[in-house]
């Protein structure tokens, strides 16, 4: 909307609403068509009489939840409703755009208006919401819909970019180097927003880490990197012979055996060769 006000004797200053606060009320009846935009991660739905109110009875809204391609919808929360019959005061949520797809759960109330946990989880990027409450009776005290919806981004998502992996040094142990994850321009923070887990990287050769979305993120990305081999030393030993004498050695030392290998693990023997002429 717009106004006019005199510049003379009016200050306006914007006010932001933190994205933590974002809410959407259900319709009364009818359907409300919601698009979340990319940066969105969650906010709550209510029933048409909001937060702080309580339903009424005749409802019939829908709520069509449309998220961004990549993504899916996890909903969470609670009713609070009237139960006297199967058919009364319900939620409805639906995979899809309409009461056609699949539905992923009817939420009702009970007779002593104790309230009714929600769950429901989405594969695609639009979820339905269904709100119904018949002519017979309502919950007052704190009665109605409450929910949380989560945008959880997929991690096949064009967004989605993991660096290149750095070749890794034979320890002995197993190795799961710290990787780069990025959204965007969002650098994703290990643990909070994906999980890692490596195989066959002990050995000398190729290792497998699987990346897979926490929090908001969902799904997993399969990378390889090498395992090189580590460096090993082999020193010869000083030995001292007399001027004539036929050349001879002492044997040799070896410094970086890891991981529990000895000199026994070697494979092949040791040439020596010498600058001395006998």
């Amino acid at each position: 909307y717009s106004c006019k006000v005199r510049a003379s004797d009016s200050t306006v200053t914007p006010t932001f609403m933190p994205k933590t606060d974002f809410f959407v009320n259900m319709p009364k009846t009818g359907q409300r068509d919601i698009i979340i935009q990319d940066d969105m991660t969650s906010f709550r739905v209510y029933d048409n009489s909001g937060k702080d109110g309580f339903y009424f009875t005749n409802d019939d809204g829908k709520l069509l939840l449309t998220a961004p391609e990549d993504c899916m919808m996890k909903v969470s929360g609670y009713v609070k409703l009237m139960y006297t019959s199967a058919e009364e005061d319900y939620l409805d949520i639906y995979d899809g755009s309409s009461t056609n797809a699949k539905r992923l759960g009817r939420f009702r109330g009970y007779k002593n208006s104790s309230t009714t946990s929600v769950t429901a989880s989405s594969s695609t990027n639009q979820m339905l919401l269904h709100f119904i409450s018949n002519g017979y009776g309502y919950v007052k005290d704190g009665g109605g819909v409450y929910l949380t919806v989560s945008v959880i981004k997929r991690f096949t998502s064009s967004d989605i970019t993991v660096a290149a992996i750095e070749d890794q040094t034979y320890t002995g142990s197993r190795i799961c180097p710290a990787i780069s994850v990025t959204d965007g321009e969002k650098v994703l923070e290990p643990g909070v927003d994906f999980t890692t887990q490596c195989s066959n990287n002990i050995s000398v050769g190729t290792a497998s880490m699987t990346i897979t979305g926490k929090g908001h993120y969902t799904g997993g990305i399969s990378k390889q990197f090498k395992i090189a081999k580590a460096p090993l030393m082999v020193i010869a030993k000083d030995k001292s012979i007399i001027y004539g004498d036929k050349p001879a050695n002492a044997g040799v030392e070896y410094a970086g055996f890891l991981g529990g290998d000895k000199e026994n693990s070697l494979s092949g023997s040791i040439v020596y060769s010498y600058d001395y002429a006998q």
